[in-house]
């Protein structure tokens, strides 16, 4: 059995007591669950290994995943996944809390767990709400363009999943203050390894930026 190994940095938002409860909101071979524990809400995604394998192949160069055991091929994803996540920190680029570790999984084959806090959605009525969503929304677009110019400046692993649906404007329960949050339990990275494929980003990035501001200029 694989033991469960949690990345350095990860905050720790595990399961815990008795009164938890598993809703599947997604179906798919490798579900997301909404876990009631108490009076919280946090969601937890699976990611088994053909899907991992079919996610993060490319981010390890050569048939380094064929000569690697399945313990090792989840260590390494996840020492990978992890400072590529908290990369958007930097770029203030806010993500609720989550925690990711390798676990058996509900159809009891290994794989790997990510538990993310709920963000709740906010609707301010008020004029100042509307205001300050407003000028936070600008301030993530920005944000999003300035990760984007330093991971194609830099030729650095990207992430490319950039879609109007990844964003919500809300609270958690270890921040009550508003904000944009990037809410991604199945995030997909990609590496830059020549100028084509940094072409080929920008193209993605400013439709998908395009899209999101489309989507959401309209509520704000």
């Amino acid at each position: 059995m694989i033991p469960q190994q949690v990345p350095a940095g990860i905050t720790d938002i595990s399961l815990s007591g008795t009164d938890v409860k598993r809703d599947r909101v997604r179906s798919t071979s490798t579900p997301i669950f909404k876990i009631r524990e108490g009076g919280r809400v946090k969601y937890l995604r699976e990611i088994d290994m053909y899907d991992a394998e079919q996610k993060y192949d490319r981010l390890f160069t050569g048939s380094t995943l064929a000569n690697i055991g399945e313990s090792e091929m989840l260590s390494a994803m996840l020492a990978m996944i992890e400072p590529l996540w908290t990369e958007f920190a930097n770029f203030g680029i806010a993500l609720p809390k989550y925690k990711v570790s390798i676990n058996k999984l509900s159809n009891g084959k290994n794989g790997i767990f990510i538990i993310a806090e709920e963000v709740r959605v906010f609707k301010g009525r008020s004029v100042n709400d509307k205001k300050t969503k407003s000028e936070s929304f600008k301030s993530l677009m920005g944000n999003l363009e300035k990760y984007y110019i330093d991971r194609g400046g830099k030729r650095l692993m990207y992430w490319a999943d950039l879609t109007d649906k990844q964003f919500v404007y809300g609270v958690t329960d270890s921040d009550p203050v508003p904000k944009w949050y990037l809410f991604d339990l199945d995030p997909k990275f990609a590496p830059l390894n020549n100028d084509k494929e940094v072409a080929e980003m920008a193209v993605s990035i400013f439709d998908g930026l395009k899209k999101l501001e489309e989507t959401y200029e309209k509520f704000l």
